[in-house]
């Protein structure tokens, strides 16, 4: 079981769960957390948290691209990938080429008090990797996932699906998104033969989110045709919302983006989202305000500013205030990326008062690193936990009780300069909450009181993880976790979970 204490001022009331594996010093970027690894200055009232035993969730080679939700009983819930042992042929691709296409599942689990309780949504087939996103809309889980018939020149489901389960058990899918145009761009469109209404691979990387009045959102990558290399590089973000999600809206236009989304809505009731484009090398921020997204694109033909400018330029030409230019776009930028970004690496939580604040792995310096604003375009950023190659998979949330942020992330390695490769003797999964003034401190990784919840050396533990926050503050954490059992050399591939209560 882990511990972590937050206290008044005193180290001896701080359990520290071996935050940097060198004994507290720094193993390459690091910046300790004070002397020891601990923080003299906090004011925080003393709270305790402790971790549970791992819980086997599912054994199924499960645990691809999770997501976990409370559920509306105060307990917990997840969503997820299991690979499959089928294969079917599919001729989707141009020219009639037929390939082999593995069939996996999309599953669920739901915690009833006392075991864990798996069962399948829908089969799922896809060349890509897609995302997972669950929510309870009122009692009903409600899950969103690429699904449905294969692109029409692509294998794999080609859709936005979401799927309800009945109160009787068993799952309604639905195509929510089938084509690019439902999210129509129309004369908006930036790019030249109307691209942007053009093609059927749509539901990439969908994140859903609810509002405080109930009401229920969801964004996605679409990819167009699929195939070919301007897909990728002109894709958009867009949003739904609504029955059905039948109000549809473009986020992003014809410029890469729609990676690793990110949605939450602010108490405004207005949606805002933090998204990848591996194209130009960033983390995007985009937000609705009077009904119209921030930033709008360019119109068709027509540069913003400078046409070569680089993310790492930060060059501001002729944007408005906050913004930065890339590549001829005015962008609210969050952070460049030197490299591709690990699958979900981006966070996006929202305060009571508006401040929006993004974890995301910093591929650059491999750390998890913290963004926050109040307008979405001028940032203020800073590390949390520096101890290896730290931060993948970040889950960002707020403590109901303290009202402060806490973190669940994904440790791969110690740190090494030249590589990213993970280590199962050196990952794990982590667990921080912020003890500092806020918002000043935000990125002061000595404000951010971490310990490990598993770090098992037989097994790559939280690779995939995702977690959630009851109204009493417990967090409950799913990961993936890997290993090989040394009786027959089999590979395992598991969903775990952990219960942290605070005392």
């Amino acid at each position: 079981m882990r511990t972590i204490i937050l206290g008044l001022a005193a180290a001896a009331l701080w359990i520290f769960g071996a935050c940097s594996s060198s004994g507290g010093q720094p193993d390459g970027n690091d910046v300790p957390d004070g002397q020891d690894g601990t923080d003299q200055g906090d004011q925080a009232p003393v709270r305790v948290i402790s971790f549970s035993d791992r819980q086997l969730v599912d054994d199924r080679k499960a645990g691809q691209q999770l997501s976990l939700s409370p559920t509306p009983d105060g307990r917990f819930a997840v969503a997820y990938f299991a690979r499959g042992d089928t294969k079917v042929m599919c001729n989707s691709h141009p020219g009639g080429m037929q390939i082999e296409v593995q069939v996996d599942h999309v599953r669920y689990a739901a915690y009833d008090g006392t075991a864990w309780h798996p069962e399948d949504v829908a089969d799922y087939s896809s060349e890509l990797n897609s995302g997972i996103s669950l929510l309870f809309d009122g009692n009903t889980p409600l899950l969103a996932y690429l699904g449905g018939a294969d692109a029409s020149q692509c294998c794999g489901g080609s859709d936005l699906v979401t799927a309800r389960r009945g109160g009787g058990g068993g799952w309604t899918p639905t195509v929510s998104v089938a084509m690019s145009n439902e999210a129509a761009a129309g004369a908006d469109c930036p790019v030249m033969q109307s691209l942007c209404d053009t093609g059927d691979l749509v539901g990439l990387w969908p994140s859903m989110a609810k509002a405080s009045d109930g009401k229920v959102g969801v964004v996605w990558r679409d990819l167009h045709l699929c195939y070919a290399q301007t897909d990728q590089d002109m894709s958009d973000l867009e949003y739904a919302e609504g029955p059905n999600f039948g109000t549809k809206h473009w986020v992003d236009l014809g410029r890469g983006s729609g990676d690793f989304n990110s949605l939450a809505f602010g108490p405004d009731g207005e949606p805002a989202v933090a998204t990848y484009n591996g194209k130009n090398g960033a983390i995007y921020f985009s937000r609705r305000v009077g009904g119209a997204w921030d930033p709008p694109p360019p119109p068709q033909g027509v540069n913003q500013c400078a046409v070569n400018a680089l993310c790492t330029q930060n060059l501001k030409d002729s944007c408005p205030d906050g913004q930065v230019c890339i590549a001829n776009r005015c962008s609210n930028l969050i952070s460049c990326v030197d490299g591709i970004l690990p699958d979900g690496s981006i966070s996006l939580a929202v305060d009571p008062q508006g401040r929006y604040l993004v974890a995301y792995f910093d591929l650059n310096r491999k750390n998890l690193a913290i963004a926050h604003s109040t307008d979405g375009r001028t940032w203020t950023r800073g590390v949390i936990d520096g101890d290896g190659a730290t931060g993948m998979s970040p889950q960002l949330m707020f403590d109901p009780v303290s009202g402060m942020p806490e973190v669940v992330y994904y440790r791969c390695s110690d740190y090494n300069p030249n590589a990213l490769n993970c280590n199962r003797n050196q990952d794990g999964v982590k667990f921080a909450i912020f003890t500092g003034k806020y918002p000043d401190e935000l990125g002061t990784q000595a404000k951010w009181k971490k310990t490990n919840v598993s770090r098992d050396n037989v097994a790559f533990d939280g690779r995939h993880l995702s977690a959630g926050v009851l109204p009493d503050g417990s967090i409950g954490i799913a990961y993936s976790y890997n290993w090989t059992d040394p009786s027959n050399n089999e590979p395992k591939e598991q969903v775990m979970f952990q219960l942290g209560t605070w005392e």
